[in-house]
Formats: structure tokens, C-alpha cells, sequence
């Protein structure tokens, strides 16, 4: 009623329009969902977002517009009105230093050093998977080396644990292309592919776990892979037969050891080698 009510100034029309695309939005989620989503999670949450920053605007916009008619109102109007925005505004401010408390105190180790260094946790931490603990400092030396050393962009294969857990944190942390991505992502955003990223991690697992050497080979040759993480998560998750023939495979002379400390080992794979087992 208010966009088509005569005399509208076109900023004033704007802002209207960018709150009705807002209400909009809210309404769609409530009617529609992507196909595939995980309860609407990722529905709502990608389109309110959108709300959340219209509504921005358009508050700033309307509250700039309303101060001159705050002016010529009466003290009944003005008085209740004013402590009701002072309330609200008081509230959003007092927000980033009670939410920021709060999410510094949820850490991995509340004594881990305070910094934007994303790494800095890992080597006080430790982590358990398929019931074995290990310690992350292991793994933060080797994620540095790969950073400081990794030339171009190695194809690395690693471990795959269910989601939600450590895997994927050599590609998550370095960058590097790895043979897949994390399962649910990779099949949802390409669910025409979903086949395809299943058999990769059924290949990949098989790489670590089969103490099959040649098979390992075809493995690693398929896939191009470049590098061959092997952590305290591999160790964790897959046979020790099979971690053990990549030792075997380095000294057949189809992997070479490029890193090793303690026991997290990083293989290049020697793809002429390789190729032709």
C-alpha cells in the first residue's frame, strides 16, 4: 500500500521494494525447499541470510526517514517509541562482545594461544577416531611442510573418515586438490556425480586398507595422485597391512618418502613408476 500511495519518493519506493523481495524470501522457505537439503537447513539458512541483510538496509533507510516525523510527534508517540528503539539497539550492540566471549570460551583447548592463526590449536589438542587417540602436532609440522614445500597443485590422497570428523584436513588446510572432497558436499552440490564420488571414496579406501600392492599402483594411477598422506588418522582408520605396503611400495622404488616425522610419512608417487606396474 505504501509503494503505490501517491507522491512516494523513488528512494522511498526502493527500500519498499527491497523489503517485500525480504518477506518474500521468508515466505519461499516456508513453501519450497531444495531438493536433497538436510531438513531445510541449508534452504533457510542461504536464503534468510539474503533477509537479514535487505532488512539491514531497509531498517537504516526507514529509521533515517522516520526522525523528521519523530520530531513533529507528540511526546506520547515519541517517548515509548525512542525507549523501544534505544532498547533494540542497545541489545544489538551488546551482541559482538557477548557472542565473541562466548565463542572464544567454546574451544578445542581453552588454553590454546588466542591469535587468527587458524593452525594455532592443533598442536595442543589431541584427537580420537575409531577409538585411538593421537596428538594433532604431528599433522599441523606436516600441513606447514606441505604449505612452505608443495609445489604447483600434487594431487594428495588421504584418509576418509565418516564426516563431521578429521578428514579432509589436508586439502581443508593446505589448498591442495585432493583425489575427493568432503562425501555429503561432494554428492549433494553434484548429485549427477554422486555415483562417481561414492566410488572414489570406496577407491580410496582401498588404497590405504588392501596390502595389494599392484592394486594400490592402479589406484594412484587412475586418480593421477601426486602425494600419499599417511597420519596418526590413516593409522586410526585403516589396516596396518595396508598402511605397511606403502613402505613396500617405496622401496620397490614406486613411491619416494618426501616427509617423515614420527608417525606421519608422505609418499610422492612416482607416476612412470607407477604407471607401468
Amino acid at each position: 500500500a505504501l509503494f503505490i500511495r501517491p507522491g512516494q519518493p523513488p528512494g522511498t519506493r526502493l527500500a519498499l521494494t527491497l523489503l517485500m523481495a525480504a518477506l518474500s524470501l521468508l515466505l519461499l522457505v516456508e513453501m519450497a525447499v531444495l531438493e536433497g537439503d538436510l531438513g531445510r537447513m541449508n534452504t533457510v539458512f542461504k536464503f534468510t541470510l539474503q533477509v537479514w541483510l535487505l532488512l539491514a538496509v531497509v531498517a537504516g533507510t526507514a529509521t533515517a526517514q522516520l526522525i523528521p516525523s519523530l520530531r513533529r510527534a507528540p511526546d506520547a508517540v515519541r517517548v515509548p517509541w525512542l525507549a523501544v528503539l534505544a532498547v533494540l539497539v542497545g541489545l544489538a550492540a551488546a551482541y559482538p562482545l557477548t557472542a565473541t566471549q562466548a565463542k572464544v570460551a567454546d574451544r578445542w583447548n581453552p588454553d590454546a594461544p588466542r591469535t587468527l592463526d587458524g593452525m594455532a590449536y592443533m598442536p595442543t589438542v589431541q584427537r580420537a577416531e575409531n577409538g585411538a587417540v593421537f596428538s594433532l602436532e604431528e599433522d599441523y609440522d606436516a600441513l606447514r611442510w606441505l604449505q612452505q614445500n608443495a609445489r604447483g597443485n600434487p594431487v594428495i590422497m588421504e584418509g576418509l573418515p565418516t564426516e563431521y570428523l578429521w578428514g579432509s584436513r589436508v586439502s581443508v588446510y593446505t589448498g591442495l586438490p585432493a583425489v575427493v572432497g568432503w562425501n555429503w558436499h561432494q554428492r549433494q552440490q553434484r548429485p549427477w556425480e554422486a555415483s562417481a564420488v561414492v566410488q572414489r571414496i570406496s577407491h580410496v579406501n582401498e588404497a590405504y586398507n588392501t596390502p595389494d600392492v599392484a592394486r594400490a599402483a592402479q589406484v594412484l594411477d587412475e586418480y593421477g595422485v601426486d602425494l600419499v598422506f599417511v597420519g596418526g588418522l590413516e593409522r586410526a582408520v585403516y589396516d596396518p597391512a595396508g598402511l605397511a605396503k606403502f613402505q613396500q611400495m617405496a622401496d620397490a622404488g614406486l613411491l619416494r618418502v618426501v616427509y617423515e616425522r614420527g608417525d606421519t610419512v608422505i609418499y610422492e608417487v612416482l607416476q612412470e613408476r607407477v604407471a607401468g606396474s
